[in-house]
């Protein structure tokens, strides 16, 4: 745990802290080999500070919340933040295929839990394009490889959202990480009031 006088930043991890336990994201959490030093719980709250505060540089967030840790020990938790919050928001709503599996019960937990259910119109791959081009790709590149290196689908998936250049249209030779958080300082800061 980061220990800092900054009086925002320790709101915002209780904050974080609460809204990480509600939806038991602790269970996504992947304990092997050593513990790590920064925990999900902080390196998303160091994400949300950094941005809701303007803070330009990772280098500047780590002199300002000075750790008792190196620079890229802080670095890169925030850095797999993305799979962290990228499930808080799929908690928020959710958009899926029209197809039987995503109605009736699925649809109704859904709606029981507050969480806002859209469907895209059939026959409209357009609508959820880069979600199929992935699919695509998963399938070329993990299950139909008999010489993956890869153990197992989330070790495949780390690999591709963290390491794997992206030759195509929309990241032109970025890895998603660096896409999200390139659009983050662009187009999206995050406000906290």
């Amino acid at each position: 745990m980061i220990k800092t006088s900054i009086k925002i930043y320790n709101t915002l991890r209780n904050v974080v802290t609460e809204v990480y336990h509600k939806l038991h994201l602790e269970k996504y959490e992947t304990p092997k080999g050593r513990k790590e030093l920064i925990p999900n719980i902080d390196a998303v709250t160091l994400a949300i500070f950094k941005q809701s505060n303007g803070i330009a540089t990772k280098k500047s967030l780590w002199k300002i919340i000075t750790p008792k840790c190196s620079y890229k020990t802080l670095i890169v938790p925030i850095n797999k933040t993305f799979e962290i919050l990228k499930r808080i928001v799929n908690y928020m709503a959710i958009s899926n295929r029209n197809g039987s599996e995503n109605r009736g019960d699925f649809h109704k937990f859904l709606g029981e839990r507050g969480i806002a259910h859209y469907f895209i119109p059939k026959s409209s791959p357009q609508w959820d394009g880069s979600v199929e081009r992935a699919y695509g790709v998963i399938d070329q590149e993990y299950y139909l490889n008999p010489r993956r290196t890869w153990k197992t689908l989330s070790e495949y998936l780390m690999w591709y959202n963290y390491e794997r250049i992206h030759l195509g249209k929309y990241l032109n030779g970025m890895i998603p990480i660096e896409k999200w958080q390139d659009y983050q300082l662009k187009v999206s800061p995050l406000k906290v009031n």
